[in-house]
């Protein structure tokens, strides 16, 4: 009776955490949002925008979302987006010369197991010139969001692997100091936090508030009506160049993850393939140094059968 009691109690424990991480996907309208049972993690735009598919919103485990969509300030920024400059076509930037980044069949796909799920989204984009008659770029996109309750934190991994058509002999990404994988933080976070990595490098002054520092992660501690949180963005070892983070708060908080292209354009030629990695980390309060440390060294190690060719 007692073996058996402990077998029910173990059983009961396992259908808990089974339970506790049950993913749910509505998809509608080209907005995708995914949750862990009643719990939000994120919401993205892959139909119903203009320009790019971005992530809109992207929420810590308490429900605080902390991205910002269509500024007025500039209009362009879309809560976590990736873009640079392709053959003198500008993706960041949206004007009548810009490039559109056009979205394919999109899936959604959710992974329950008996202590955790995930979602991954993935789909393809044809990176495309202003009259959208020439491909500059072919994009593979997946984004994978779940919620680590041994970290109580929101991890979302980006990964992009492009190619360029065949047709093309070669293709050069340049851009702008801040052109990457960005994120446009909420108002109330507007120079009201501290950017933190684990060396403490200060980085350099590139214009005003903004620096470009090379660390393995970057970190942005602030707080929303109140409310502390922590996000941070991780480099994977295996990308083709260690990340530089560009980081401002005033006038407002943005946080991008660059291959400062402005100061050496990359080229990619026939028969290369282009693999980037990063990874993305929500926290309600405010995480330490080491505690974001320690995380980083989990994801990498979580994450290290990607390989860049």
């Amino acid at each position: 009776m007692v073996k058996l009691c402990g077998v029910v109690g173990a059983i009961t424990l396992l259908l808990a955490g089974y339970q506790q991480h049950r993913m749910v996907i509505r998809d509608a309208e080209g907005i995708c949002t995914v949750a862990d049972r009643q719990r939000i993690l994120l919401r993205y735009n892959y139909g119903a925008m203009t320009f790019k598919p971005y992530v809109f919103e992207l929420f810590t485990p308490a429900g605080v979302n902390v991205l910002r969509d269509q500024v007025e300030d500039h209009p362009h920024h879309h809560g976590l987006m990736l873009a640079w400059t392709v053959d003198g076509v500008d993706y960041w930037a949206e004007i009548p010369q810009s490039g559109f980044e056009v979205p394919g069949p999109f899936t959604a796909k959710a992974r329950t197991g008996i202590t955790t799920g995930d979602c991954l989204m993935s789909h393809s984009l044809e990176w495309m010139d202003a009259d959208k008659k020439t491909i500059l770029l072919h994009e593979n996109r997946s984004i994978q969001i779940s919620y680590d309750s041994d970290s109580d934190a929101v991890v979302a991994v980006w990964t992009s692997v492009f190619q360029f058509p065949a047709d093309k002999a070669g293709v050069t990404l340049t851009g702008s100091h801040y052109h990457g994988l960005g994120m446009r933080f909420l108002k109330p976070m507007d120079d009201n936090g501290q950017f933190i990595n684990f060396k403490d490098r200060p980085g350099t002054i590139f214009r005003g508030d903004e620096r470009l520092t090379d660390a393995p992660w970057c970190a942005y501690l602030s707080s929303i009506d109140g409310r502390p949180v922590t996000i941070a963005m991780f480099d994977h070892p295996n990308n083709p160049r260690p990340a530089t983070w560009f980081t401002m708060q005033n006038p407002f908080a943005y946080l991008s993850a660059t291959m400062r292209l402005h100061e050496t354009p990359m080229e990619l030629k026939s028969g290369q393939t282009l693999t980037l990695c990063y990874g993305i980390a929500l926290w309600d309060g405010h995480r330490s140094k080491n505690e974001i440390e320690t995380f980083c060294r989990k994801w990498r190690n979580h994450t290290s059968h990607f390989n860049n060719p």
